[in-house]
């Protein structure tokens, strides 16, 4: 019995120090008795970076790839008029977030343009992109390679743009009959 009775006394004083070790016991007399202690906090957040274009919900995955389609008809063929691009699946929204500083923001287009068949092909010069309605600018396309360098900066290292991305085809050049192919890599990249 004295031997469980030294067992209890050693559990409770060492429970009694181990409690000390973050606390702050205050004993007086006095009339204001306060006692304080600290409990330090601690999130850790990885560098993220998210890019939509198109069909899809922000910060999900997303394996659809939209269309813009032109449609040339006899009467407008190339008479120098625009022709706006239809999108497949709604506005083409562009989302750009990041927590790791400045973003870099390219378009690749296929190389040679869109492809009518053999030799037949539209210059990427001839689809024209503009940006309307936020804060991400559209890249200029390069073809076969990543055009310049879009820089986005960020505030408080942080980057979170959007817009809706609009094409026109420039239509200010006869070509060949078909149906012409390619399409646009976008990249948002982290130095």
């Amino acid at each position: 019995m004295q031997t469980f009775k030294y067992l209890q006394t050693l559990a409770i004083a060492g429970w009694g120090f181990a409690a000390w070790a973050e606390s702050n016991v205050t004993m007086a007399p006095a009339p204001v008795v306060f006692a304080s202690a600290r409990l330090d906090q601690r999130v850790t957040v990885p560098r993220v970076i998210f890019l939509r274009i198109g069909t899809g919900t922000n910060y999900a995955n997303n394996a659809v790839r939209d269309r813009v389609t032109f449609t040339v008809t006899p009467g407008n063929f190339a008479s120098g008029t625009p022709i706006a691009g239809t999108p497949s699946a709604g506005p083409i929204v562009a989302h750009v977030l990041s927590n790791g500083g400045d973003v870099s923001f390219r378009a690749r287009g296929t190389n040679g343009g869109l492809n009518g068949g053999g030799t037949n092909r539209i210059a990427w010069t001839q689809i024209v992109p503009a940006s309307s309605s936020g804060t991400l600018p559209h890249p200029t396309i390069g073809n076969g390679v990543a055009g310049p360098v879009t820089t986005l900066v960020a505030a408080a290292g942080v980057v979170d743009r959007s817009a809706t991305f609009t094409f026109n085809y420039s239509n200010s050049a006869p070509v060949a009959a078909g149906t012409y192919n390619g399409r646009v890599t976008y990249t948002a990249s982290l130095p």
